[in-house]
């Protein structure tokens, strides 16, 4: 089978078995993506004084001015808004930012890929440990904000562990379809950009849905709002409905499927796109 040719009917079941087997390979590679994820954010802040914890000093500083402000536009109170906007700020970053940065995922490991047979889940598990770091970095400015208005989580707390593995994993294959799509069509960058920017305010991260929300459609539709609330919940001491775990599980398993389908069909072309 050529390069440019499509795997037929009965060819495409080994072609599947082979993408999960590759996905495994650089799964289980952790120490490998994790070390490659560490140095990225040593390298990106190696002259720098505080290094990513800039990020995080920018994020106190913004929320300082937005969250008082906000709470009287909105009419809520700051003691339940501020924490709400603070997490939400934090996990929206770590979300939208794995997204994005899932444009570059293939072609930047091109240089690696070229020279050996590396599996693309090594590069996409690399991007999302990334993440991860600079995402426990931020989320330390929500240790202030609890103490100072209160806020315990309680055993509720205990629910962030499988919800923040089942966006991880979505995170992951929502980076392999997108960093596939843009190897082949570099336009698709700015789709992906422009889209992110729209569900960045359609989204409840600077504001509070009101009322029942299967009644929204903006909310009901918006498929980062239940990883969101995944996220957020925990740490506000709140009980995560079973409608959001349903939804997001539906979102993981239509991710991995579309990921396992498309490393199936062109993982041998991806190196002549790059």
């Amino acid at each position: 089978m050529g390069p440019t040719s499509i795997p037929s009917v009965t060819a495409l079941p080994r072609d599947v078995e082979g993408a999960i087997r590759e996905w495994w390979q650089g799964t289980k590679a952790a120490p490998a993506w994790l070390t490659l994820a560490w140095y990225d954010t040593v390298l990106r802040y190696r002259k720098s004084l505080l290094g990513p914890l800039w990020i995080t000093l920018s994020i106190g500083i913004m929320l300082m001015g937005m969250g008082p402000l906000y709470s009287l536009i909105f009419g809520v109170p700051l003691g339940g808004y501020f924490p709400y906007v603070t997490l939400g700020i934090v996990f929206w970053r770590f979300i939208s930012s794995t997204i994005t940065e899932g444009c570059t995922a293939v072609t930047g490991a091109g240089r690696y890929m070229k020279q050996a047979p590396f599996p693309l889940s090594l590069f996409t598990w690399r991007l999302v440990a990334k993440n991860v770091i600079h995402a426990a970095h931020d989320i330390l400015v929500f240790v202030p904000v609890a103490i100072y208005f209160g806020i315990a989580p309680g055993w509720h707390a205990l629910a962030f562990v499988p919800a923040f593995a089942l966006v991880v994993l979505t995170l992951q294959a929502a980076a392999t379809v997108i960093g596939i799509a843009c190897a082949r069509f570099s336009d698709f960058t700015q789709v992906v950009m422009s889209v992110m920017q729209m569900l960045m305010f359609l989204t409840p991260v600077f504001w509070v849905p009101e009322g029942d929300v299967s009644r929204s459609r903006i909310i009901a539709y918006n498929p980062l709002y239940y990883p969101l609330e995944l996220l957020r919940r925990p740490f506000l001491g709140q009980e995560i409905p079973p409608e959001f775990w349903v939804r997001t599980g539906v979102l993981c398993a239509a991710a991995c499927m579309a990921a396992l389908l498309l490393t199936a069909l062109k993982r041998r072309q991806l190196v002549y796109w790059i």
